[in-house]
């Protein structure tokens, strides 16, 4: 429910970061609470990067344990 710890796994301002706020958002209205989620990550592609950055496109699925 706390939308502010986004920012820890979603660039400032991106698509994917709008998109779970939104879902956070109506997921807070309908009065649901996911305990224990979990993240997996099923598929990452190289997009671009340095030797201390690094730009990726996943897929993340979530899942409840």
């Amino acid at each position: 429910r706390d939308v502010s710890a986004l920012g820890a796994v979603h660039a400032p301002g991106s698509a994917s970061a709008a998109s779970d706020a939104a879902l956070v958002a109506r997921l807070s209205q309908a009065g649901v609470r996911w305990e224990g989620p979990r993240l997996e990550v099923a598929q990452a592609l190289h997009v671009s990067g340095d030797d201390r950055h690094a730009v990726l496109r996943a897929r993340v699925d979530w899942t409840a344990c």
